[in-house]
């Protein structure tokens, strides 16, 4: 079990990393870093719809 916690800005920190907030890319000692699970922060505008999104 990893002792270690992390809390912040999820927008300030994803603009660090093009939007990646947890992953295998983060140095190995960041409580971010994970090699099973990747995570990506984005905002969508309001009313922004993708084809592939609704069915």
């Amino acid at each position: 079990m990893i002792d270690s916690v992390y809390t912040g800005n999820a927008g300030n920190d994803a603009a660090l990393e093009r939007g990646w907030l947890l992953g295998h890319f983060k140095d190995a000692s960041d409580p971010r870093h994970s090699e099973a699970v990747e995570i990506k922060w984005g905002v969508h505008p309001q009313g922004d719809e993708r084809a592939q999104w609704v069915r």
